[in-house]
């Protein structure tokens, strides 16, 4: 055992040499972890899961099938080719489809420290680059609409790419996917209270695919099954009939050999005092992975979504839920009311037999004499039937689907269809306030899901990036020119995980609206005032509007104090003391230190300039630049003869000899470093 450990140490450090770990270093951790299993663990593990896989089964398999029955409504390609289907499901779910997945989060890194702020700039850009990388757009269309359809969507965010170095989220198929019955969220809450115990699914996976991914052991063991409870190849096989298809089940499929498919039931649960993945064969007879979690993880790495949440439960409403039973009675009105169409084309009709003896001369043709032996007005008369009541049956179309409207919040309008009442702009506007309060309680929820997601992105990157051996170079795009940017696991991970914002692009939109519209009240207000950083402001107003900082920078170009300060701040972030000049605008070098890390050297810096400005204001003739400045702003001519060329800023034998700015008493920096 020490031999394979240090093999396995050997092959750690070669592998840090070339600059790369691939993933076979982790796997033979993986395969340590699930050799170390004794016989009684591996016989306790298997019977605790199998009783919870059972448990999970018996409770969701009447779901899941009732969600495989309306696999047909969704497109109606199973109905009576003679019959009408009635799309309400697919028109409702695409409205909100459109509409949340054109709605695209915006993700934002806050750091908890003042030093973070350029590993917050380092993950905004990484998470943009990875948005792509990951294929996001695809994951959140499916996500979505899984959300839509089942009430809730869930992602497996465990496995990290170590090649590209990114994370790799899977969406989980919500038709094989069991968990706990008692379960109330996935994680629970705060206090981990209400989170599931235990979950799993059915997969299916080639030998090649198990070989490939190199998680999987004993892949010999792995038998192909037919199992009539299989959920994956059920819920396949209902989705292939729901589009009109043939279905695998009546077909005979040839054998791929190494290609064909194994299901294996994928497990999480806490077993020997903690958390663990475990992969077992169909039939329980073998475990092929075993993977305990990091003891620091208070997560089960699977995300949730839902836009209609109801306390205390696990699966959310969806959109079937709500609009099920009422496209399945639509369908019903409308193929009635094709039915009395046809009875009008074609009526039934009473004829005398005795006036007429041959019932084929009844038969339509044109230019068709039909002899009859009695009178002819009453050879042949019309059946008399009942009406059907027509306000009756718009009366009830409009009911129904004024109702699956009003669940959902999407009117006619929202569909992009014209309402069919003459409406005033004033109430068209209200309702279109109305459905955006609607969108915005739905869209705050996904919101929460969404914000999981980056959350465990990021642990995904603490966990699996190695400090001096990975790295990744993205290019920056900026106004002037393409800018390459090489992160590091220093630029990336901070010393307390970071806060993650995740918002509606709708809804920041509307709220930088709002601010702009107040920060140039603001500054119309301000204009003239003395002491006013009218730059300041403008930097802001043009930051609200949309423009990014490198735009900012080219419209209001840095002064020299503003570089200055961004090179000081370099040197302060490793604890550097840097002297103040008396020429310094101290306003703006307040502001840019701000961005610094929270050192000594940092808090002596600033307190240097908060005396500084103290001292300009106390004793003004110190500083005769700025006088004249401030004469020449407002309209005044300098004052005659000027000052002697020994005083003046920059040379001033009081602020740099015979008076030295102040810096800050040994016991106030005794109790800033014990507030620390």
């Amino acid at each position: 055992m020490a031999a394979k450990k240090d093999k396995k140490e050997d092959n750690q450090e070669v592998k840090a040499i070339e600059g790369d770990v691939v993933e076979k270093v982790d796997d033979e951790g993986a395969e340590d972890e699930m050799d170390s299993l004794t016989d009684k663990q591996k016989v306790d593990l298997t019977d605790q899961v199998k009783a919870e896989y059972k448990a999970s089964k018996d409770f969701m398999e009447p779901k899941i099938k009732e969600w495989l029955k309306r696999l047909k409504l969704y497109n109606n390609q199973k109905r009576d080719k003679k019959a009408v289907g009635d799309p309400l499901i697919f028109t409702i779910m695409n409205s909100l489809l459109a509409s949340m997945y054109d709605d695209r989060m915006t993700i934002a890194w806050e750091g908890r420290e003042r030093g973070d702020l350029e590993v917050e700039e380092h993950l905004n850009v990484l998470s943009e680059y990875d948005y792509d990388l990951m294929m996001k757009a695809n994951l959140d269309y499916d996500w979505l609409w899984d959300v839509l359809f089942f009430g809730y969507g869930l992602v497996n965010m465990t496995e990290f790419d170590r090649d590209r170095k990114v994370p790799v989220p899977e969406l989980i198929d919500p038709a094989a996917f069991l968990y706990d019955p008692k379960a109330m969220s996935v994680d629970g809450n705060s206090r981990g209270i209400g989170g599931m115990r235990f979950c799993g699914r059915e997969i299916l996976l080639t030998k090649y695919q198990m070989e490939e991914q190199g998680v999987y052991k004993n892949i010999g063991s792995v038998r192909e099954t037919a199992s009539k409870d299989d959920l994956t190849q059920e819920a396949a096989r209902r989705r292939q009939e729901a589009i009109g298809g043939q279905s695998e089940s009546e077909t005979v499929l040839p054998d791929f050999k190494g290609n064909n498919y194994h299901r294996l039931i994928e497990w999480r649960t806490w077993f020997d005092g903690g958390r663990v993945l475990a992969t077992f064969t169909d039939d329980f007879k073998n475990v092929v992975r075993y993977q305990p979690f990091d003891k620091e993880e208070k997560t089960w790495q699977i995300v949730d979504k839902a836009i209609w949440r109801m306390a205390h439960q696990f699966q959310g409403v969806s959109v079937p839920d709500l609009v099920e039973d009422k496209q399945r009675k639509r369908s019903v009105v409308t193929n009635l009311g094709v039915k009395v169409l046809q009875a009008d084309l074609y009526p039934m009709y009473v004829y005398d037999t005795n006036s007429i003896q041959n019932k084929a001369d009844l038969i339509f043709g044109f230019n068709k004499f039909v002899p009859s032996s009695g009178p002819v007005q009453q050879a042949v008369q019309p059946m008399n039937k009942v009406n059907p009541n027509m306000q009756l049956y718009d009366y009830m179309m409009g009911l129904m689907d004024s109702s699956a409207q009003r669940a959902t919040a999407t009117p006619e309008l929202q569909q992009g269809v014209i309402s069919k009442e003459a409406r005033t702009l004033g109430e068209l506007n209200l309702v279109a306030q109305k459905v955006d309060t609607r969108y915005s309680l739905a869209v705050k929820n996904l919101m929460t899901g969404e914000k999981k997601f980056w959350s465990q992105w990021y642990r995904l990157y603490k966990k699996h990036f190695k400090k001096e051996i990975d790295k990744k170079v993205l290019r920056l795009s900026g106004v002037m020119s393409g800018e390459f940017r090489e992160l590091t696991r220093e630029n990336i991970i901070m010393k307390e995980d970071p806060d993650v914002k995740v918002e509606s692009k709708i809804l920041s939109e509307a709220r930088k609206m709002k601010d702009l519209s107040r920060h140039i009240q603001v500054l119309e207000m301000s204009g003239g005032l003395e002491g006013v950083n009218m730059r300041y402001g403008l930097k802001s107003v043009a930051r609200l509007s949309g423009m990014e900082r490198d735009e900012v920078d080219v419209l209001y170009p840095p002064t020299l104090d503003e570089m200055m300060a961004r090179e000081q701040n370099d040197a302060l972030d490793k604890n550097e003391n840097v002297p103040v000049l008396p020429e310094d605008d101290h306003t703006v070098h307040l502001e840019i230190h701000a961005e610094a890390a929270d050192t000594d050297a940092t808090y002596a810096h600033i307190e240097t300039h908060k005396k500084a400005l103290l001292l300009q204001r106390e004793q003004p003739d110190l500083f005769p630049q700025l006088q004249e400045q401030k004469a020449q702003e407002a309209g005044e001519a300098p004052t005659p003869g000027g000052l002697p060329a020994e005083q003046l800023p920059g040379q001033s034998p009081v602020l740099r000899e015979e008076r030295p700015l102040p810096r800050p008493s040994q016991e106030a920096e005794q109790e800033v470093a014990m507030n620390r």
